[in-house]
C-alpha cells in the first residue's frame, strides 16, 4: 500500500488546526477515489492532516481539497506519483468569510472575477485565497476533467466542483462564465 502523508499548515507555516477539512485522492486517469479522509490532529503533537492510503496505480494521482465550512475550498495538486509513498507539506488559506461587497456581474468570465476580486475590500491573502479558488476550478471545469472524461465526470469529482462552485457562490462569484471571454487556461 500506498500512503501520501499530508500535512496541512496556514499562511504563516503553523499547523492548521482546523478538523473536518475533505482530502480526496483520485486516480488521474479514471477518476475513480481512492480514499478520502478529513484532516485530523495527527500522532505528533501539534501536527494536522491526513494520511490517503491506496493500492499503487500505474497512473498519476490526484489531491482534491474540499471544506464543508466553505473557509479553506478549492486547493488541489494534480499529477502526484501513484506508485509512492511521499509526505506533503500543504499551506491552506482562508477565503473571506464575507461575500464581495461590489460583485463581479453574474456569468462573469474568471478574468472579470479576479479583477473584481483585486479590487475588492478583501485582505491580501484572503484576495490570494479566493483567486486560487478560481484558478483551480477553471482549470477543473475547463481543462483538466473534460480532456480526460469525455464522458461525463465520476459522481465524486463532480462533488468536489459542485462543493467549489457553492464556495464561490457563497463569495457573491455566482455563475463563471466558462465558454466564452477570454480564458486565463488554453486547451
Amino acid at each position: 500500500m500506498a500512503v501520501k502523508k499530508i500535512y496541512l499548515y496556514n499562511h504563516l507555516n503553523s499547523p492548521l488546526a482546523v478538523p473536518g477539512i475533505t482530502l480526496e485522492l483520485f486516480d488521474a486517469n479514471t477518476g475513480a477515489l481512492l480514499d478520502k479522509q478529513f484532516s485530523a490532529r495527527r500522532p505528533v503533537i501539534g501536527d494536522w492532516g491526513a494520511d490517503l492510503t491506496f493500492s499503487s496505480v500505474g497512473s498519476p494521482v490526484d489531491i482534491m481539497i474540499t471544506d464543508a465550512s466553505y473557509r479553506y475550498p478549492g486547493n488541489c495538486v494534480f499529477s502526484l506519483n501513484g506508485t509512492t509513498t511521499e509526505e506533503l507539506n500543504l499551506d491552506l488559506l482562508a477565503v473571506p468569510s464575507t461575500p464581495m461587497g461590489n460583485p463581479p456581474p453574474a456569468n462573469s468570465t474568471p478574468l472579470t472575477a479576479i479583477n473584481a476580486v483585486k479590487s475588492s475590500t478583501w485582505g491580501k491573502l484572503e484576495k490570494k485565497a479566493v483567486i486560487n479558488l478560481i484558478n483551480n476550478y477553471t482549470q477543473l471545469a475547463t481543462n483538466i476533467l473534460p480532456e480526460r472524461y469525455q464522458d461525463g465526470l465520476p459522481p465524486e469529482l463532480q462533488e468536489v466542483l459542485d462543493s467549489w462552485k457553492k464556495a464561490l457562490d457563497k463569495l457573491g462569484i455566482a455563475g463563471l462564465d466558462l465558454d466564452s471571454g477570454p480564458r486565463l487556461l488554453s486547451k
